[in-house]
C-alpha cells in the first residue's frame, strides 16, 4: 500500500510540475486525469492484494458500525429487553448475569439447544434468563406449539449480558 501511495504522489507531482506549472489548487486537465488513472490502474493490476486489503477494511468498518448500532439499540431499549414485567423469566430470578433469549416456537435450533441450556443452568445457579418471543418463521410461529410455554435459544439471534457478573 505504501508503494501505491508513493507512486501516486510521484505521478501527481510530475503532472503538477510539468509544462505550464499547474497551480496546486487547479484541477487536473483531462490528459493529466487520464495519466493518473492509468498509473492507478497499472498499480492495481500489478498488486491486486491492495484491493483485497481495501475490501477487508471496508467490511471491518461496516461490521464495527453495525456492532455499535446494535449496542446502542440494546442500551436504548434496556428496560424493554431486560425488565419487561410481562416477560417469562427462567433460571435464578435474582441472578447476577442475565441472558436474553429471543426464540421462535417453531425454530429447530431453539429446541436443539435445550439440553445445553439446561446443563448450563445447573452448572451456574447465578444466571437469570429472560425469554422473548421472536416469531421469525411465519404466522404459525405467533401461536406456538401446544404444550410449550417457553422454548429456548435461537443461536443466531442471541443476546447475552455477561459484562460483569453484577449487570442486570
Amino acid at each position: 500500500m505504501r508503494h501505491f501511495a508513493l507512486a501516486l504522489t510521484f505521478a501527481i507531482g510530475l503532472i503538477a510540475t510539468g509544462p505550464g506549472q499547474a497551480r496546486a489548487d487547479a484541477a487536473l486537465t483531462p490528459a493529466q486525469t487520464k495519466a493518473v488513472e492509468h498509473i492507478i490502474h497499472d498499480y492495481l493490476v500489478a498488486h491486486p492484494e491492495v484491493l483485497m486489503e481495501a475490501i477487508a477494511a471496508a467490511e471491518n468498518k461496516d461490521k464495527a458500525k453495525e456492532a455499535a448500532r446494535a449496542e446502542q439499540t440494546i442500551h436504548d431499549r434496556h428496560a424493554e429487553i431486560y425488565d419487561d414485567p410481562d416477560g417469562e423469566i427462567g433460571g435464578n430470578p435474582k441472578g447476577d448475569v442475565t441472558i436474553v433469549e429471543f426464540f421462535d416456537y417453531r425454530c429447530p435450533y431453539c429446541k436443539e439447544v435445550q439440553p445445553s441450556l439446561d446443563a448450563f443452568l445447573k452448572q451456574d445457579g447465578k444466571v437469570r434468563i429472560v425469554y422473548k418471543e421472536f416469531p421469525i418463521l411465519g404466522p404459525a410461529s405467533v401461536f406456538g406449539f401446544p404444550g410449550f410455554n417457553v422454548c429456548v435459544i435461537c443461536v443466531p439471534i442471541r443476546v447475552a449480558s455477561v459484562r460483569g457478573r453484577a449487570r442486570r
